[in-house]
């Protein structure tokens, strides 16, 4: 069961969240920086070795930042009674290997960037952007402390997408299981509490189908649940993604989340789509908008923000937040074919062939040109000369 637990707090860790309010007394206990305080300048170092590490496979390095068995078992520590913490122990080292394992192999999937540094309560936070193709946007906000082997590392990650700590979550998963065994933790299990611990197999189960990309399977769990484990946020988190391949039932599970959470921290980041579906896009960008005002600037956010004018089809403004975005980060690849489609919407095809050759040279990317052929977009361009100068540039370049 504990094995099921960790799926889940995988699952958090890097797409989601999860729901019921954690009691105030079951915060967790801060670490107490041993040494110095972490400086900016070295923060700044730690989140850049981050990503080199993630970009090298280096799971080592990566493991030696999260540190995320010594979160689980500082949580085991608040919740488990002393004499029984080595049974438990014992139990959560078999539950966490396979599931560190499994984290730690999806990271290096994703493309992570180290943004800044920021300062929040006096303490130095390092700010990740993890990009990934099945799982789309999400930020990493982790606190940093010099641990008692020196080393700086995160304290705990605060998960954007989720609108709070990954301990706050794993806690608020953890206690129905672990009141079984702390009979003090709570007076009695309620009735929401026994439902959870009655089907979190099948919860695991769910969201073990949705890592290995069987979403219909995982969706079709998901509509045998009971409907208050339906409304949980981690699950109605899995459902969305997983009900992707369909817009209609991926509108509707936005529209669910947007009313059963409606003062949620991450409403902005979930309701993108919900208005770029409904083609609704000055709310699109006012979503855009707030989370750069309350995380701060971002490639990425600048490169929705642009694909989004696109869709208006206001070309001009598109161009602008292409702009900064490539200020920003002019390694942003996504970045440059957005102002690609700009520049082929309006006929431009010198400048559309002129982009295509930036995107190349900065990024090195290879070209299709039988998927550029067939593509809409490109429909009119594909026939004119500036076309052809480009596949002529383009061999000479490959040779």
């Amino acid at each position: 069961m504990l094995r099921a637990i960790m799926l889940l707090c995988w699952l958090i860790f890097l797409s989601g969240c999860s729901s019921k309010a954690t009691p105030a007394s079951t915060a967790m206990r801060k670490i107490s920086n041993i040494g110095a305080k972490p400086t900016i300048e070295e923060c700044e170092q730690l989140g850049k070795q981050l990503e080199a590490a993630i970009k090298n496979k280096d799971a080592a390095t990566i493991n030696g930042f999260y540190r995320l068995t010594d979160l689980f078992s500082r949580l085991l520590e608040d919740l488990v009674p002393a004499g029984k913490k080595s049974q438990m122990d014992q139990n959560f080292s078999q539950a966490v290997a396979p599931s560190l394992a499994s984290f730690v192999q999806k990271l290096q999937g994703a493309k992570v960037r180290f943004l800044r540094v920021k300062m929040v309560d006096d303490q130095p936070r390092v700010i990740l952007r993890i990009l990934s193709e099945s799982d789309g946007v999400n930020y990493h906000e982790c606190p940093i402390v010099r641990h008692a082997d020196g080393k700086l590392a995160a304290e705990d990650i605060y998960i954007v997408c989720a609108g709070e700590m990954l301990s706050t979550t794993i806690r608020r998963l953890m206690i129905p299981i672990l009141s079984q065994v702390n009979k003090g933790l709570f007076e009695s299990l309620s009735e929401s509490d026994r439902i959870y611990i009655k089907h979190v197999e099948q919860m695991a189960n769910m969201t073990s189908l949705f890592r290995q990309g069987k979403k219909d399977q995982a969706m079709a769990v998901y509509d045998q649940l009971p409907k208050l484990l339906q409304n949980d946020k981690t699950l109605l988190m899995v459902a969305i993604q997983s009900s992707s391949i369909d817009d209609k039932r991926y509108q509707q599970f936005l529209e669910k989340y947007r009313q059963l959470f409606p003062t949620d921290r991450a409403i902005d980041l979930i309701s993108i789509d919900y208005f770029l579906l409904q083609k609704k896009y000055d709310e699109t960008i006012q979503c855009i908008d707030r989370i750069i005002s309350t995380f701060g600037d971002d490639a990425y956010l600048r490169t929705m923000k642009a694909s989004t004018y696109n869709e208006a089809k206001r070309y001009a403004d598109a161009a602008r937040e292409v702009d900064i975005a490539l200020k920003l980060e002019d390694d942003m690849e996504d970045a440059y074919w957005v102002r690609v489609m700009a520049a082929a919407h309006e006929d431009k095809h010198q400048e559309t062939a002129d982009w295509i050759k930036k995107v190349v040279e900065k990024t090195n990317v290879e070209l299709d040109f039988d998927a550029i052929a067939t593509t809409a977009n490109y429909s009119r361009f594909i026939k004119t000369r500036e076309y052809a100068a480009l596949k002529a540039w383009y061999a000479v370049r490959k040779k």
